[in-house]
């Protein structure tokens, strides 16, 4: 990650850590894509903001749009972290974490030392790596 895009990562961080939840507005996943958009200068956030406004239309709408979070991650430039760098030693700053649960994935990014995320019902959380990699989880890195 360039530096100019680690500020912009931090900027964006804090300028959101005190928001509320809301499905559609300011979920994990629209956290993330936001993010993504602001980064590199994309617009997904359109075809995300607003399609959902509670867990089970969330669902739905993740599963009619037809693509994992790992698929999305890849067509963005985004690669899988291999398993052996998998732990807390080897994440960089913009570096993705999914957490697969049954139904739906929760979106992580590391910046400064912790995953950063919008659990359902918070604000804005923080959390160590090793509370992310004692489970299951995909690590995806931006290239290019």
């Amino acid at each position: 990650m360039r530096l100019q895009d680690k500020f912009k990562l931090g900027s964006y961080i804090t300028g959101k850590i005190d928001q509320e939840f809301r499905w559609g507005l300011n979920d994990c996943n629209t956290f993330f894509i936001e993010l993504h958009d602001k980064i590199y200068g994309t617009n997904d956030l359109q075809r995300v903001k607003n399609k959902y406004f509670d867990r089970n239309t969330a669902n739905k709408f993740l599963r009619d749009l037809g693509q994992t979070p790992g698929q999305w991650l890849h067509f963005r430039g985004y690669r899988k972290i291999p398993e052996l760098l998998n732990n807390g030693k080897f994440w960089q700053d913009g570096d993705v974490a999914i957490f697969q649960h049954k139904v739906f994935a929760s979106v992580y990014v590391y910046f400064d030392g912790a995953f950063w995320t919008v659990p359902e019902g918070q604000t804005m959380r923080g959390y160590h790596p090793d509370a992310l990699t004692k489970h299951k989880i995909q690590g995806w890195r931006k290239h290019g």
